[in-house]
């Protein structure tokens, strides 16, 4: 009998009565599984969506909270290895984008 590890947990997406999963699964056929759905109230800030300031004053805390982040600071390196990769992405996408439009306008 097959163990499955914690680290083989895949996201999926709920649709029509069916979990649709965003990546493989090799799990062995009719093993159990442990579905949670993922809470959606926060987006990337970490601030639930009913806590964002929707008046003047609010809007004007949040700002000026926002000034009071220090600034991030890379070193000569870590600038040089951001710029390289972000030049890797750019040559791969341009590369590449004739599989992303394929069938597009057809």
């Amino acid at each position: 009998m097959s163990t499955i590890s914690e680290n083989k947990a895949l996201t999926g997406t709920w649709k029509d009565g069916q979990i649709i999963l965003d990546g493989p699964a090799d799990w062995p056929e009719g093993c159990k599984l442990h579905v949670i759905p993922i809470p959606q109230t926060t987006d990337r800030t970490g601030i639930p969506d009913d806590q964002w300031p929707r008046d003047s004053p609010g809007i004007a805390e949040l700002l000026d909270r926002m000034d009071q982040i220090e600034p991030f600071e890379m070193t000569p390196q870590e600038e040089v290895d951001w710029l390289a990769g972000r030049q890797r992405i750019k040559e791969y996408t341009i590369g590449n984008m004739s599989k992303r439009i394929e069938g597009l306008f057809e």
